[in-house]
């Protein structure tokens, strides 16, 4: 039968809402910034991080990508634009067709809200938890064990370690589950419908922003649908059907807009690994320890990584996480249930984590199921077996519920899974003893995720033996939300206690970039830019137009991340001398993309030639110089490429959070000339370059050695710290307190040539902005026979002596129109990259329009499946309205007649 919602189902609703609303508040209210841009963008000052907190995300593209591009897609729809294309990332790019910003996602809209980031992942949780609550009580459980269902699901290991697309399809799993039951009862039952649950669910799963997770939870709610089929009487099973596949096709209608400017986009894009590469890409074996038994045993998300190294790719693969009390409780459920949905979700569970962890031969064989090999599955898996576990949990409750005691043999399996789950966890402690005992933090983070797990288990015991048995089931339910609750919530520790943006800088740049563009070396990461609405060429996207990409790469940079080009941190690459010689090589194509502005970290001008020390980027450890104390070295000849003349020098430098006091005074010689500088330490900012001006420019010679002396000079008892880093190239330091070998200083020296033609035009503590000399503008006529008055990016007046062609520099793309005076022109590419239209003598309105081809289709199918949707809902009304009306005449006839 159909279960509805009685008064009996609103206090659990109403705990399941409240709990989630309560752990939220400390991030509602500020104790917590719950701002990914304060840590992401580059372009906060200010922020408070606790180091061995590590971060509260593991994928910043919760920042780069939910944040700046879904804020940017709500915006739009805010002011009556369709968020189809994004001016301000790259030469312009598509922005719904990207498709993880979930441009036509409903929930979008909260992001424009104070916090709302915060209040987009709570209703994503109430949403979750509910769907399992309606699932299980549908599905004839009791409300405890329904609750407690709930709460584990609203609080599982996706939603807490990731906050953008992979995890938002998952909260509609439940409702696509829910309505596919009640499609079931519905055929048993004869009901008129059944199907518009699924259909509602399905188009909201796959507008979430993520298709691969959503594809994933389609699989697993297709292998739910079979099972129900085969459990159905097979008269109704043709019943059944017909609503399960109605639901999914209008369900894939309500959505088409979305997925037709994906599929749209996919043919011109760069997908990288999504190409082949993940057909085998698996987890490796450690990942176990946080993935399915303690999540925390190798510390908060990132934050051991530069200890050891070997665990950032964990935690840069990982999907989410089950512990070892989950996993216990849904061993006992499944021992107590022994239905075929029991084994349904333990098998779908096993195959997944062998798909995770690369256990042959289940995890080639499931590469024959169409578009598996296509997605790394040991991210987007994740959901549905935690999904699959809870649920088997929430079994466990229900008979324990029932019973009133726990069972021989299901206990004795939930034993023996913490048996051996604990000694894994052991294992793995002695096994890797020497790591963890020389590193504090994670010694402490292990022994305490260790020291977790027993004590739930001896809590639960005590409730065994001691708790009366009408106590015992909400006191364990209570004990496992308890455990779910505190695991869900350590990331929410290491969001930022304070921290603003850099309000001063944006706003420069917002009032004096105009049409221009910008492009970063750090400060204010992509998509940051569209976030403000000051455009960058900077990106971070997948999938990337390859045109884009094939002309950054030859144009720009050939080591461009084709995904991620982020300017001077691109991943894998901390050679940023060479980008900075790569942007001085290529400053006119620079131009030519229309860039105003270069924005570089405080102290550091890409525009001028800068020699380094060739260190190496780990393992650094301060050399502290107090007043009077000096440093002396030999900068290496390997390093000094050319003859120039140098007049500054740069020291990376710890000034112990603006303690230090006093002056560094430099002298540097070369080929028997010396020359000298000196600067005040109160103008440095901690753990970065310092740069001494010298007296005058040094001369030097191209492979020469260039010795060198620095001392502290009018400090207090605070030193300042030179870091010390491993380098390649001997430097001889002789310190204070002897010679240092095998370590370096981490210098820069600067080109005097040049420098007259750099223009600084703001600097703060967060950035330095310099505005190159010939940026080409926007709108521009090659043969310059026009005079331009740019409106806007879409519209400009154009006033020509003669036919002529305007060049739009915004990326050549399907489905961009121009209209000249009204009437369609034809948009032709230029220079392999921009728009050009050709304009008649004398004055023309240009206007540019953006929309997918085909697309008027697309919004006429989503139309069609709203009117399916919800006129539908009148027809039982209308009919029973009518059969209400034609009895009443019979009757009314009949007492006439009598």
């Amino acid at each position: 039968m159909l279960w509805k919602v009685k008064n009996e189902d609103m206090l659990p609703v109403f705990v399941i809402v409240l709990l989630l609303l309560l752990l939220s508040l400390p991030q509602l209210v500020g104790v917590f910034h719950a701002d990914p841009a304060l840590y992401i963008s580059m372009a906060a000052e200010n922020v408070t991080l606790h180091g061995n907190m590590g971060i509260p995300y593991i994928d910043p593209n919760s920042g780069i990508t939910t944040q700046a591009l879904g804020y940017l897609a709500a915006s739009d729809w805010l002011h009556g634009i369709v968020p189809w294309w994004n001016p301000y990332s790259g030469i312009g790019l598509p922005l719904a067709g990207e498709y993880q910003p979930a441009a036509f996602f409903p929930l979008t809209m909260l992001l424009l809200l104070p916090n709302g980031m915060v209040w987009h992942h709570l209703v994503i949780q109430i949403i979750a938890g509910l769907g399992v609550y309606a699932l299980l009580r549908q599905m004839g459980l009791s409300r405890l064990a329904a609750c407690t269902g709930g709460l584990l699901f609203a609080q599982n290991g996706t939603l807490a370690w990731l906050a953008h697309g992979p995890a938002f399809p998952l909260a509609f799993l439940p409702w696509l589950l829910l309505g596919i039951e009640r499609a079931a009862v519905n055929s048993v039952a004869k009901g008129t419908f059944g199907w518009r649950l699924i259909a509602l669910s399905l188009a909201m799963m796959l507008l979430a922003g993520f298709p691969e997770t959503a594809y994933i939870c389609g699989l697993f709610a297709l292998g739910w649908t079979l099972l129900k089929s085969i459990q159905c009487n097979p008269r109704f099973r043709s019943g059944m059907a017909w609503r399960v596949i109605l639901g999914g096709i209008i369900g894939i209608a309500l959505a088409a807009p979305q997925i037709l400017s994906f599929l749209q986009y996919l043919p011109l894009s760069y997908i990288g690994g999504h190409a082949d590469q993940f057909a085998h890409a698996a987890l490796p074996p450690l990942a176990v320890i946080p993935s399915i038994l303690t999540p925390y045993a190798l510390g908060p998300i990132f934050a051991n990584v530069d200890k050891v190294p070997t665990w950032g790719g964990i935690w840069g693969g990982i999907g989410g996480y089950v512990d070892l009390i989950v996993i216990a409780s849904a061993i006992y459920g499944l021992c107590c249930r022994k239905d075929r949905l029991s084994f349904f979700l333990t098998i779908w569970a096993i195959v997944m984590l062998a798909k995770t962890f690369g256990i042959e031969p289940i995890s080639s064989l499931l590469n024959y199921i169409p578009g598996i090999r296509y997605i790394p599955m040991y991210r987007y898996a994740t959901p549905t077996w935690e999904f699959a576990f809870i649920i088997l949990a929430a079994f466990g409750i229900e008979d324990l519920y029932r019973t009133r005691r726990l069972k021989r043999t299901p206990a004795f399996a939930f034993i023996i899974t913490m048996i051996v789950g604990v000694g894994v966890i052991s294992y793995f402690l002695v096994k890797s003893w020497p790591i963890i005992n020389a590193l504090s933090t994670v010694k402490y983070w292990f022994i305490l995720s260790l020291t977790w797990v027993l004590l739930i288990l001896l809590v639960l015991i005590l409730l065994i033996k001691l708790m009366p048995k009408k106590w015992l089931t909400v006191s364990v339910s209570a004990l496992l939300v308890c455990n779910v609750t505190v695991l869900f919530n350590i990331p929410v520790l290491s969001n930022p206690t304070s921290g603003k943006m850099d309000a001063k800088a944006i706003s420069f740049l917002q009032d004096h970039l105009g049409l221009q563009r910008f492009f970063t070396l750090g400060p204010i990461q992509p998509n940051y830019s569209a976030l403000y609405k000051i455009a960058s060429i900077n990106h971070n996207y997948l999938p990337i137009s390859s045109r884009w990409v094939s002309w950054t790469q030859g144009n720009l940079d050939e080591k461009i991340d084709p995904i991620s080009f982020i300017g001077g941190i691109t991943p894998g690459n901390v050679d940023v001398d060479r980008i900075h010689e790569k942007l001085r090589l290529n400053l006119a194509n620079y131009e030519k993309l229309g860039v105003k502005y270069i924005v570089a970290s405080p102290g550091t001008n890409p525009l001028l030639d800068i020699y380094s020390t060739p260190i190496i980027q780990r393992d650094l450890r301060p050399l502290a110089l107090t007043n009077g104390q000096t440093v002396k070295g030999v900068f290496p000849g390997v390093a000094v490429k050319k003859a120039t003349d140098i007049d500054a020098i740069g020291i990376f430098q710890g000034n112990y959070n603006g303690t230090s006091k006093g002056s560094l005074v430099v002298e540097i010689c070369n080929g028997g000339i010396c020359v000298s500088g000196h600067t005040d330490i109160a103008t440095s900012h901690d753990n970065s370059f310092l740069w001494v001006s010298l007296a005058e420019p040094l001369p030097i010679h191209a492979n020469s050695e260039i010795t060198y002396s620095i001392t502290h000079q009018g400090g207090t008892e605070v030193p300042i710290a030179l870091w010390l880093f491993p380098t390649t190239h001997e430097q001889h330091l002789l310190g204070p307190d002897g010679e240092l070998t095998q370590f370096g200083l981490n210098l820069k020296l600067r080109s005097a040539k040049g420098a007259a033609e750099q223009k600084l035009v703001y600097s703060d503590k967060v950035m330095d902005i310099f505005e190159l000399t010939h940026p080409s503008p926007y709108f521009d006529t090659p043969q310059a026979k026009c005079s331009i008055d740019s409106q806007s990016r879409e519209y400009a007046v154009v006033s020509c002596n003669a036919p002529d062609t305007i060049i739009r520099r915004e990326l050549f793309f399907p489905g961009w129109q121009a209209y000249i005076n009204g009437a369609p022109a034809k948009i032709f590419e230029y220079d392999g990259l921009f728009q050009s239209v050709k304009l008649p003598a004398g004055r023309s309105e240009v206007k540019f329009r953006f929309a997918p081809p085909y697309i008027p289709y697309a919004w006429i199918v989503m139309l069609l499946a709203f009117l399916a949707l919800f006129l539908s809902s009148f027809v039982p009304m209308i009919s029973e309205r009518i059969k209400r009306r034609h009895s009443r005449h019979l009757n009314e006839a009949k007492k006439k007649s009598d």
